[in-house]
């Protein structure tokens, strides 16, 4: 458990356009440390600064939140995970990660925030709107969840900017908050200082009856991907990818919206249950292809949860033998 404070650091690589950073040779092997080199000058700038949003406190003697206790207060206590992506045409950022709720990051306790980066200079950094008490205005669980993790954002080419979103409820200690999570989309089209749930406010998956400790059906390894090929007939396709945990078997979900985040089609699955990740992306103009790589049994089994969280716990006999080899493939995505 770390009690410290971390601030966001965005590196930005300087093109023959430039950006207004104003960096020196000094500064690039300030940032890279002894012994580095590079062919392009670049530095660092802090993006982050304080901000606030609601969250859910953790009582003393406990290490998890109560249901019902959300409210306002700082989000600066940590940063961690995190993304970014640049505005078609501009040098304009928008970047994601993890925002810690309260004095200090000792829980694992936390949101996402974005930041913007107009031209290369910081503008302010805010919370994910729609996952939290505060924006929503209610208490109940959901629409109010006790974190959103693991960030990723694209652009489309008219300047909307997409996430997929993964907010849960605490599974640790004796939580038994319900449901156990969801997958849902948001946009935003002013650099991410507000977001708005795509696909009508609605979750593209979500399991209401299931328990924050459950083993099975667990959403997690959340994707986004834009085709931002002007011109092509599948412009600005949104594709949202995730992966569903059941125990020592994964399955990839995708949901496709062809309307720029207004509805997306039913979520299909695109591979057998087996041990895969998802990660969409377009090796070739027009074709959307999910890459499959293998996760180890061990990291499939060996933790009940794999969002990136703290602590596993012992690995089931049925996991302890050596993993299978690696597979990679592409499988075609419906657009």
């Amino acid at each position: 458990m770390r009690h410290f404070r971390s601030r966001t650091v965005v590196v930005a690589v300087l093109t023959g356009a430039g950006m207004a950073m104003g960096a020196t040779a000094p500064g690039a092997a300030a940032a890279g440390g002894p012994g580095w080199t590079s062919g392009v000058f670049f530095t660092n700038q802090v993006a982050s600064s304080p901000t606030s949003g609601g969250g859910y406190p953790v009582p003393p003697g406990q290490t998890f939140p109560n249901p019902g206790t959300c409210g306002p207060g700082a989000l600066d206590s940590n940063h961690s995970e995190s993304w970014i992506a640049v505005k078609p045409g501009t040098e304009d950022l928008v970047g994601n990660s993890k925002f810690f709720f309260g004095k200090y990051s000792k829980f694992y306790d936390h949101s996402l925030g974005t930041y913007r980066i107009l031209d290369g200079t910081p503008a302010g950094d805010n919370q994910v709107q729609g996952y939290d008490c505060v924006s929503t205005g209610t208490q109940a669980m959901p629409p109010s969840w006790t974190n959103v993790t693991d960030p990723n954002v694209a652009f489309d080419t008219k300047g909307r900017v997409y996430q997929t979103t993964l907010p849960f409820n605490a599974f640790w200690g004796k939580s038994t908050l319900h449901p156990d999570g969801a997958i849902d989309v948001s946009y935003s089209d002013d650099m991410g200082q507000h977001w708005v749930k795509g696909n009508g406010g609605q979750d593209l998956e979500q399991s209401p009856n299931a328990s924050a400790r459950q083993a099975g059906h667990v959403e997690d390894k959340q994707w986004i991907a834009v085709n931002a090929i002007a011109g092509n007939k599948y412009q600005d396709h949104v594709y949202a990818m995730w992966s569903v945990f059941n125990s020592s078997t994964t399955k990839i979900r995708i949901a496709v919206s062809r309307d720029r985040g207004q509805t997306f089609s039913k979520a299909v699955t695109v591979t057998a249950p087996s041990q895969t990740g998802p990660k969409p992306s377009s090796p070739k103009p027009g074709r959307a292809s999910a890459r499959r790589s293998a996760i180890s049994r061990r990291r499939a089994c060996g933790r009940r949860r794999t969002r990136g969280r703290c602590g596993s716990p012992p690995i089931p006999a049925t996991c302890r033998r050596k993993s299978p080899a690696s597979s990679t493939g592409s499988t075609p995505i419906p657009r």
